[in-house]
């Protein structure tokens, strides 16, 4: 059997010992010196802290005084079904999120 494509084209496998790729549901810094905010994203765990991401939830501006943070619940529900690992910053905002949206129902 010879494979006619380019060397780069031809089918690599990981190994079997390799980890499936994990997700996780982190920050990733925008805004200039002394001024950030921060977007919340769904991001390879393997990738830099403001490496490409696969998909924005929400942002958080810590220099805004009261509510400084949206999420998207249902994004982060969809990602945490499938596996996905908030950092310690993510889970927390999500957990007040979650607080707010369930006292707007009730009220």
């Amino acid at each position: 059997m010879k494979f006619l494509g380019k060397s780069w084209e031809f089918l690599q496998l990981p190994p079997p010992h390799a980890k499936s790729q994990m997700v996780a549901l982190r920050l990733t810094r925008k805004g200039s010196k002394d001024c950030p905010y921060y977007k919340i994203v769904a991001i390879d765990s393997r990738k830099r802290r403001d490496g490409r991401y696969i998909e924005q939830i929400g942002t958080y501006d810590p220099l805004r005084e009261g509510v400084n943070y949206s999420v998207d619940l249902e994004k982060a529900d969809k990602w945490i079904k499938v596996g996905a690992q908030p950092s310690v910053t993510v889970n927390s905002i999500i957990k007040k999120a979650r607080k707010i949206a369930d006292a707007a129902i009730e009220a």
